[in-house]
């Protein structure tokens, strides 16, 4: 399918439920063999929704289930069929009984998610067989057009060898341009392969979703197919979303009486200042490589690369077009690029459009964009988390479930209503904009440059390598342009500010604030007490609506019931939910056991999918244990978080605890840790405060604080005792001596140090390194193999040893080998014998002596020769005592600093050695002893082919950072392994 191998298997699956659960079993084992896309189809003689899929609905359990969803879940498998129609009933096969008719759907196409877009149709026929009641399943794939079947039919004529020369020739210039995408390939991966950059994160994703609408369903229900049907339904489309509509300028002036926050006159004048070059210069500088660019096709790294030589240029463009109020033409012009949301991709509000601009017209935007970050927490409230500096989007979530829990500990009464803006983005009304920037306090300088921003600007749309003609665009933010985010903001706070000053609308008292309003962009979150503040609340959304342009999306509004608030399910017009809903992709709500399956298995399950992906790459210690950090970074330490119970935040420490301690409570219950100690009291006489609160008393705060808390005293005393034993021992022994008298000059705000060798530092200075270094020197533990090696090759240093196995020029997956032999790790004839795994611990190469590592590696006559012949030859470069050093060498390297380029290359090429030999003793594993006899491989010929192969990698790598000198001054040393001949060029020498 388009140049990819399919895995393509049919499904028949047995009758009996547990021979069926067996089945998808062994069926999920199966297809981790394989790393294609995957189509499974035929008659799965089960149904994964009761509901939908059968009739009647049967409720009875069927353990095949969930074996079948693990496969879709492991292998990213949807149901093709339902996905495009999810609320459709059909049925694949019937059956009449005495009893009734019997109908299900069991008959599905489950394919690989990548192959979603490839998929024209998909449709369930009546079959044309009489004896049942069927109906046949039919799913149509798109595949790559024979243009030369047609043209060879169309035209009798056509030169078939011409055609075929013309491919060779074709064939040499694609195999020349191989060549040289598979040597970049490499350098890439040298530079960047398996270490926390974004080219090897960006690995595990699996392929992007085609962009390529294969389908359009329009308003009326018309399914268009053609291409040129598609496009112009979607310039149709934008056109009209992007049309200005007019707004009511008296519910326009209403809403922005409500806002209750302006700029200070220094961050208008910030604003208000000219652009400068290193405004400019910083927010190119900030900007991604490697992005999309706009219409003119110039790049973000082309306006990096040349920048001195535009910079000029540029300044007096921006001069030009501020005084001409006008952007210049090329910048006018955003081009419309669609991605896939959820849903049914057949609908075109599914889709995202991102604008692609030009990059002169960003770096103008950022600039702006910069400054007004600056200030822009002055105006927008706490509630709103989307692009405000030092604001997360977790704190709103978190926020709002520990107020569920209180509403609910509580027992009171409470509402969530959640709203959704349709196309909250594009409907945003240009001159209502422009009034909210004014009322706020923008200067004039600001509000001309966005008001160019805005001025005669339009759009096309790109889709499937077509580009539309452009349309106006009259109203909305570009998703796509740097400044889009804050506009948009700033035009939902007045709605914000409506909220918050209607007095109708009842909120949630909470830690004696009223918590009505939460925001992350177009999504909000309303708390009230009470139904009558939902009427209050959709009628702030119309004065919104008619002030703004702003359209709410009813058919995605739902509500939460909390507390004891008696909802009915049918209550308003939107649905009323009793478990929870789903916020910012966190569910949150009332029922723990959904939350906790919800938002940990979802999770779960995408760990393991990574994980998979992970696998079928050979990678590194080192990349596997960064990938299982990058997995565990983005699906555990961000989204794993989850709020605590009111219990676990009274079994707090005290002062961690933000339910028993306001502001004063804190300062009552620390004091006693500031003050604790021997105090002078007037002139002679000294006072002995306790350093801790008995557990006695600290039960009495709590409960006097939390009368309905449920801790037993015994509870308290395990808290303050686990406490204690949290300290280290120095500071306990401080706290108890009679010797320490706390000075009142002590500085209450001296910080947490650490020493650093000799150096105090600051806890706040304390890099990533340090904190290593820190952490290292506590609690490390000496490796076994150390031990082992010692007993061999006794007061061996390892301390640069342990430092010097990843070190460059080895490549990770190379060097694992040095790891494994250090480690005493590689699993020889010798250790495999011990473990009872194989009879014989004989050598793989010569059959006679026991596999150890010194023999596989020196000894054996395979490879004493060729061992020989390297210490000679690194002999000049590196003076060992003796043989026993060399073997040491060889096993476990020099143990020189990383600054002794002697010790990198010999520890190089040692672990190339160790690696050809690795490698064809693993081939021979499985080859009989006659064979081994009969064909002898020299292995000095493939470690020279294999060193020629990676020096020319080593040379680009080096040619790329413009450090050619510092490979020659390292594999040139003696001229042993290479001899210099241009800064270009060098000849091997290493076999001579």
């Amino acid at each position: 399918m388009d140049q990819r191998p399919l895995t393509i298997i049919g499904v028949y699956a047995p009758n009996i439920i547990s021979e069926r659960r067996q089945f998808y079993l062994d069926l999920n084992h199966y297809l981790n063999l394989t790393q294609n896309p995957i189509i499974l189809t035929g008659d799965f003689n089960n149904v994964l929704n009761v509901y939908k899929d059968r009739y009647p609905p049967k409720t009875h359990s069927d353990s095949s289930r969930k074996p079948l969803k693990d496969i879709m879940v492991n292998f990213d498998l949807i149901d093709i069929w339902r996905d495009r129609n999810p609320n459709k009933i059909e049925f694949t096969w019937t059956r009449n009984t005495v009893d009734g008719s019997f109908s299900s759907r069991i008959d599905r196409f489950l394919i690989s998610k990548s192959l979603a877009y490839n998929v024209n149709s998909t449709t369930i026929k009546y079959s044309k067989r009489k004896q049942k009641k069927q109906r046949r399943l039919k799913t149509k794939l798109v595949k790559q057009f024979n243009y030369e079947r047609v043209k060879a039919q169309k035209f009798p004529d056509y030169d078939i060898t011409l055609l075929k020369r013309l491919e060779s020739e074709l064939n040499e210039i694609e195999l020349d341009e191989l060549k040289g995408i598979s040597l970049r390939a490499k350098l890439q991966w040298y530079e960047n392969g398996e270490k926390s950059t974004k080219f090897f994160l960006n690995l595990e994703k699996s392929r992007q979703k085609r962009k390529v609408m294969r389908q359009l369903t329009t308003e009326n229900g018309y399914v268009l197919t053609e291409q040129e049907d598609i496009i112009t339904e979607q310039v149709n489309f934008y056109k009209e979303l992007y049309t200005d509509h007019p707004i009511d300028d008296k519910s326009k002036t209403e809403l922005l009486e409500n806002i209750s926050r302006t700029l200070s006159s220094p961050s208008a004048e910030l604003c208000d200042e000219h652009l400068s070059v290193a405004e400019l210069k910083a927010a190119l500088d900030s900007m991604e490589n490697n992005k999309s660019p706009g219409l003119d096709g110039l790049t973000v790294q082309f306006f990096k690369t040349f920048w001195y030589d535009l910079i000029n240029i540029l300044e007096k463009l921006i001069t030009e077009i501020f005084n001409c109020n006008m952007l210049c033409d090329s910048m006018k012009t955003g081009v419309l690029t669609l991605i896939p949301k959820k849903g049914d991709l057949s609908y075109i509000t599914n889709w995202r459009p991102i604008s692609l601009l030009n990059t002169d017209y960003k770096i103008i935007s950022k600039s702006l964009a910069n400054r007004m970050s600056k200030v822009i927490s002055e105006l927008i409230s706490d509630d709103q988390s989307c692009c405000i500096p030092n604001r997360d989007i977790s704190e709103n979530v978190i926020t709002m479930q520990n107020i569920i829990n209180f509403i609910n500990d509580n027992n009171s009464n409470g509402l969530i209503l959640k709203i959704d803006q349709y196309k909250a983005f594009d409907r945003v009304n240009h001159s209502y904009l422009f009034s909210v920037m004014e009322k706020m306090g923008f200067g004039p300088l600001l509000q001309k440059w966005i008001k160019i921003l805005y001025n005669d600007i339009s759009c096309c749309i790109k889709h499937n390598g077509h580009i539309s003609k452009s349309f106006p665009v009259s109203r909305g933010v570009r998703q796509g342009c740097p400044i889009s985010a804050i506009l948009y903001v700033l035009s939902c706070e007045p709605f914000h500010d409506a909220i918050q000053n209607c007095p109708s609308i009842s909120g949630i008292i909470y830690c004696d604030i009223e918590a009505k309003i939460f925001q992350h962009a177009d999504d909000t979150t309303f708390f009230v007490s009470n139904t009558s503040s939902i009427s209050s609340i959709f009628r702030v959304i119309e004065l919104y609506e008619r002030a703004s342009g702003s359209k709410c999306n009813y058919n995605k509004t739902e509500a939460l019931a909390l507390g004891r608030s008696p909802l009915a399910d049918h209550q308003f017009k939107f649905p009323v939910r009793h478990d929870y809903i789903t916020i910012l992709g966190v569910a949150i709500g009332n029922d723990h056991y959904k939350l906790e399956t919800t938002n940990w298995e979802e999770k779960v399950n995408k760990c393991g999918l990574v994980l998979r992906r992970w696998k079928f790459r050979k990678l590194s210690f080192k990349g596997k244990v960064l990938g299982n950090f990058a997995c565990l970074e983005e699906n555990y330490t961000r989204q794993f978080c989850r709020p605590i119970t009111r219990k676990e935040i009274l079994l707090q420490p005290l002062f961690q605890n933000p339910l028993i301690c306001d502001d004063q409570d804190k300062t009552f219950f620390n004091r006693n840790f500031i003050d604790g100690g021997i105090i002078r009291v007037g002139d002679l006489m000294y006072e002995i405060i306790p350093t801790h609160l008995p557990a006695e008393a600290v039960y009495e705060c709590i409960a006097l604080a939390n009368p309905d808390n449920t801790l037993s005293v015994k509870e308290v005393q395990d808290v303050i005792s686990n406490l204690i034993k949290a300290f280290p021992p120095e500071w306990l022994q401080a706290i108890y001596s009679s010797d320490v008298i706390v000075s009142s000059q002590l500085d209450p705000n001296c910080g947490i140090h650490f020493m650093n060798g000799s150096k105090l530092i600051d806890a706040s200075g304390i890099t990533c390194q340090i904190a290593s270094k820190l952490l290292r020197s506590v609690n490390t533990t000496i490796p076994k193999g150390e031990g082992y090696w010692n007993t061999t090759f006794p007061d061996t240093d390892f301390e640069n040893r342990w430092s010097n196995i990843y070190r460059f020029p080895k490549m990770f997956h190379d060097a694992d080998l040095d790891f494994k032999v250090m480690h005493n790790i590689l699993y020889t004839n010798e250790k495999l014998y011990k473990f009872s795994i194989i009879d014989s611990p004989s050598c793989v190469l010569c059959r006679t002596a026991s596999e150890s590592l010194s023999h596989l590696f020196i000894d054996c006559v395979k490879v004493n020769t060729m061992w020989n012949f390297i210490v000679t030859k690194l002999g000049k470069v590196y003076k060992a005592n003796d043989l026993r050093q060399w073997r040491i060498v060889t096993l476990l390297g020099t143990g020189l600093n990383r600054k002794k380029l002697e010790g990198t290359l010999i520890d190089y090429i040692f672990n190339l050695y160790k690696n050809t030999i690795w490698s064809y003793r693993c081939s021979q594993v499985c080859t009989s002893n006659d064979t081994i006899n009969n064909y002898s491989v020299n292995l000095l010929t493939l470690f020279h082919v294999s060193l020629k192969k990676k020096l020319n990698t080593i040379f680009q790598v080096y040619k790329k950072m413009h450090r050619t000198q510092f490979f020659f001054d390292m594999f040139g040393q003696e001229n042993v392994v290479i001899r210099y001949r241009t800064e270009n060029d060098f000849s091997y020498n290493f076999d001579s």
